[in-house]
């Protein structure tokens, strides 16, 4: 059976065939969330259109940076043209197969309890760093929902009344380690705008603050998740997960801030799983 899963972020879309757990073949293209609703949609559509090509498909999963529920985006600050846009509807409209759709942040720990890293542990979470931050959580092997929308660890509170986030709330997570903020913080100490990429490479002290302070913020969210789940292990995905002194310096933060129990047990670990969403997303479809 030959499923399309697809991962919508904010800089990038990313569809995939995937048969058997097995990614065949993707692409990646760009949102371009600036050019509003109906660029977005194009865009969806020619990422599975490209995809399509090569299989016949049984249906299509997509996981979403934002709130979702019957198929129905509630809240997705990153790309706040889908606002109320029911994208379940669209897809199988456009392409006549079963579509199903959840947040992207519980397809990406879907995807790892699945296929690879947290594969045989029951009480684990996924963190996705990248323009924004999410969440995704699985107790006794599986995914926790709550209401429906648990899971949105990128808005946490950790500063009070703090930054401005997407969300529009203040002081959360997200305001302090998602890509915007990382840019932004360098740019203060520099007058220089660099993508994260760039940041990360540069040896200046500049660079080297910016990391260390995001890596800190970082530790505060991993030491809060660590002393409420208590998890076997927290996978880290997303762009800025491949930022060793942003990943170091948070891992500190924790071990010095969590209660020491639970911090001693648990393993933090970056994503090895190429397109770890685009998997999870697909596994929707049964």
């Amino acid at each position: 059976m030959n499923i399309i899963g697809i991962d919508l972020g904010g800089t990038n879309i990313e569809a995939g065939i995937v048969s058997d757990g097995k990614l065949l073949s993707s692409v990646k293209i760009s949102t371009e969330a600036e050019k509003g609703k109906a660029k977005v949609l194009e865009n969806i559509f020619s990422a599975v259109e490209s995809v399509k090509k090569e299989a016949d498909i049984s249906g299509i999963g997509v996981g979403i940076p934002g709130l979702v529920k019957n198929g129905k985006i509630y809240d997705i600050p990153n790309i706040s043209c889908l606002k109320n846009t029911n994208i379940k509807k669209e897809l199988e409209k456009r392409f006549k197969v079963k579509t199903d759709v959840l947040n992207d942040a519980k397809c990406f720990i879907l995807g790892e309890h699945k296929f690879d890293a947290a594969k045989g542990k029951k009480n684990v979470i996924g963190l996705t760093l990248g323009t924004g931050v999410g969440g995704g959580i699985i107790i006794n092997d599986e995914l926790y929902l709550g209401t429906g929308s648990a899971g949105e660890l990128g808005h946490m509170i950790i500063v009070e009344r703090g930054d401005l986030c997407s969300c529009g709330k203040k002081g959360c997570l997200e305001a302090y380690i998602g890509k915007d903020a990382i840019m932004n913080r360098y740019e203060k100490l520099t007058g220089n705008k660099k993508d994260v990429d760039e940041i990360s490479k540069e040896h200046s002290k500049a660079a080297k603050r910016t990391l260390a302070e995001t890596g800190r913020y970082l530790g505060i969210g991993l030491a809060n998740i660590v002393n409420i789940f208590a998890p076997e292990m927290i996978v880290l995905g997303g762009g800025i997960s491949n930022s060793k002194q942003i990943i170091s310096s948070a891992i500190k933060e924790m071990r010095k801030t969590a209660f020491r129990l639970p911090a001693s047990k648990v393993k933090i670990v970056k994503s090895r799983l190429k397109s770890a969403a685009v998997l999870g997303a697909a596994s929707l479809i049964s």
